[in-house]
């Protein structure tokens, strides 16, 4: 709020907190107006606090004597290098009697009394509430996104370094999310440089006047390597040079994402998925290029902008950006949570989240490793082999019914669902009915912008819910529930098994009026998926099978545990457990794709001609069904090889090597 009279509508960045005069916390949201415009707002009065639970004696008239007791207890046991601020009279401000229940385990009575401690410290948990579903509050604000690239002198054969080897050159890429090209382009430049069209080139007379400019305003910054290169070595060279620090990085983010794949250079990462390049100068150029002439130097600003237009290209092309929105929306967390911190604290937000409309209380757990583990999830033993015949794929598509099970493997005991909603299921329905709106809403949506807004979404929302499972059996999390897990596995196992057993006993040969021309068999199971070979030659008969197991099947289980048809494989290669190819069809007319698992098509831990052959040796045996021409190829290849025919580039092992600070190389 402004005043008492204007509102102010604002998407938030990034949040923090600091300690004002009095050491009172003031907590800042970071965000953008639709507007365009950057927004700070500083919230007052905001006190930590914690629950305690009482015994039955304790009454109000013991909350003075217990709030003088607490302050002087906790001041006497603080560090002695811990100062007290002069400001702050009472660590204890304020004590309360509330009601409530610890979240873990079930309790007939959920109206304990806690006393909830009001106290004067540093805190920095924080809860976003659920956003509004509403088009208004669900797009995304103009955030003015800064790509840069700095280039730097170096000597012959010695990485630059900060303190010896000046930056030259600083390119600089702004676009507004949503847009589809920067509309600021410029380099700063040191020395006279020819103009490139389209850009604007900034001269410096020198590397001080360069490193002092402040030229805009954004939100957020991304760049190739910038986190751990660029920014560090620009600041580390003002220092060197002795420039004020007149930047902040206050409720700005800096946004990357890591894939997995081969090689991680700008160059491999824009080609594989842009099928653009960089532009062709060699790092051992770059002192020659910039000590020559204005066409030269303009040569390496060229180089330069490329490298600070790519990454905008790759967050474009990846939809980054919306991505982590939705993620953080979902989850309730800044975004900054998402690029330094792990899964837990996004689940945990979203159980705080809950447990607080419905006054529940979370515990605090000591982090202990923990001995004890539990069963993963059923693989049924593959039968490998090579199929000629459609293999049908069905497929859990729901989380576990509340009430069908009373005792868990392990001896724990279910609450019913009508004596107690579990607070767990209800976060995960939440998340599930949110994910189906979401993509009942893209189905009819026609704006492409808010289309991947709405893909995001639901993205965001799936992951959410697939993560709470690792949640509880984080042995050393801040939640963890093994009992849970191990509930969750168990019966996964024994669901596996029943739909292996039950497919099997039910399409026996002349089942559905001869359209079963075999016995059915399960070749494969894993996790939430099992394989069937119906013995049928053609795609749809598979399909037409496939879909009517799955709603039989579905039928002996309790709501909303359902099976889905959703694929056939044909033909098929089944290696190992996790290892297996096979064309892949959704409509009986053509393929969709050739589908790898595990396979070295798919993995990195090996070179590049080890894919390539992998690849080729697939395609004509699953595309041409030639066994013997793929046989042949293999062979070549390992001839070529040991023959010296083979590029030596296509014997690379990219692995990735990483200097801490105590390290020297």
């Amino acid at each position: 709020m402004l005043a008492n009279e204007h509102e102010i509508d604002f998407q938030v960045v990034d949040v923090d907190y600091y300690m004002d005069n009095q050491d009172d916390v003031v907590i800042r949201l970071f965000g953008v107006t639709a507007g365009q415009n950057s927004v700070c707002v500083q919230v007052h009065g905001f006190v930590s606090y914690f629950y305690v639970l009482l015994e039955s004696a304790f009454e109000e008239k013991h909350i003075e004597y217990a709030k003088k007791y607490l302050d002087n207890l906790i001041k006497s046991q603080l560090p002695t290098n811990i100062g007290i601020s002069k400001h702050v009279e009472k660590l204890v401000v304020d004590l309360e009697i509330v009601q409530g229940a610890n979240i873990y385990g079930y309790k007939e009575n959920l109206n304990q009394n806690f006393l909830k401690v009001y106290c004067s410290i540093r805190n920095d948990d924080l809860v976003v509430h659920a956003p509004d579903s509403s088009p208004k509050w669900s797009s995304i604000a103009p955030l003015r996104i800064l790509s840069f690239d700095i280039e730097c002198t170096n000597r012959k054969g010695i990485f630059p370094e900060a303190h010896t080897d000046a930056v030259i050159q600083i390119a600089n890429m702004v676009k507004v999310e949503g847009d589809n090209e920067p509309f600021i382009r410029n380099c700063f430049v040191i020395g006279e440089t020819a103009p490139v069209i389209g850009s604007e080139i900034i001269v410096s007379k020198s590397e001080e006047e360069m490193l002092e400019v402040i030229s805009f305003d954004p939100d957020l910054f991304t760049g190739y390597n910038i986190q751990n290169f660029d920014f560090p070595y620009i600041i580390e060279r003002a220092r060197t040079l002795k420039i004020e620090n007149r930047a902040t990085m206050l409720g700005r983010i800096v946004v990357q994402r890591d894939y997995k794949l081969r090689s991680y250079s700008l160059n491999s990462v824009s080609y594989h998925f842009l099928c653009e390049q960089k532009e062709d100068v060699d790092y051992s150029m770059i002192a020659e290029l910039q000590n020559g002439n204005a066409l030269s130097r303009r040569r390496l600003a060229v180089y330069c902008m490329k490298d600070a237009y790519l990454p905008l290209r790759l967050l474009q092309k990846l939809m980054s950006v919306i991505n982590y929105i939705e993620m953080a929306r979902v989850t309730g967390v800044p975004l900054d949570y998402l690029l330094s911190r792990g899964q837990q604290v996004k689940v945990l937000s979203q159980i705080l989240r809950k447990a607080k409309s419905l006054n529940f209380f979370l515990p605090v757990i000591d982090a202990v490793q923990a001995e004890e583990t539990y069963e993963g999830a059923t693989v049924i033993e593959p039968i490998r082999g090579f199929y000629n015949v459609p293999i049908a794929t069905l497929d859990f598509a729901s989380l576990l019914a509340e009430s069908d099970f009373e005792v868990t493997p392990s001896n724990n005991r279910f609450v019913k669902a009508h004596l107690r909603r579990g607070l767990l299921p209800q976060v995960l329905e939440d998340l599930l009915s949110a994910r189906k709106r979401a993509k009942n809403e893209l189905k009819n949506e026609q704006d492409p912008f808010r289309c991947m807004v709405l893909n995001g979404r639901q993205l965001a929302l799936k992951i959410s819910a697939n993560s709470v499972y690792g949640f509880t059996g984080a042995s050393v999390g801040k939640l963890p529930c093994l009992e849970i897990s191990q509930s969750v596995t168990a019966f996964g196992r024994q669901m596996i098994d029943f739909t292996k057993n039950t497919v099997e006993e039910i399409y026996k040969k002349g089942y559905l009026d001869g359209k079963c021309p075999c016995d059915a068999q399960v070749i494969y199971g894993d996790t939430d998926s099992v394989m069937v070979k119906f013995g049928v030659k053609d795609i749809k008969s598979a399909m037409e099978l496939g879909l009517h197991a799955a709603t039989e099947v579905s039928k002996k289980f309790t709501p909303p545990i359902k099976l889905e048809f959703e694929k056939v494989y044909s033909p098929f290669l089944l290696i190992t457990k996790k290892r297996y190819a096979g064309l892949y069809f959704t409509r009986p007319e053509k393929h969709d794709k050739i589908d790898c698992k595990g396979l070295e098509t798919v993995r990195r831990d090996n070179c590049p001609l080890v894919s390539k052959v992998l690849s080729t040796c697939l395609e004509k045996m699953l595309l041409e069904g030639d066994a013997t021409g793929a046989l042949e190829h293999a062979k070549k290849v390992i001839s070529d090889l040991l023959c010296n025919r083979i590029d030596i580039s296509e014997l690379i092992i990219t692995k990735e090597l990483t200097r801490s600070s105590n390290v020297s190389v």
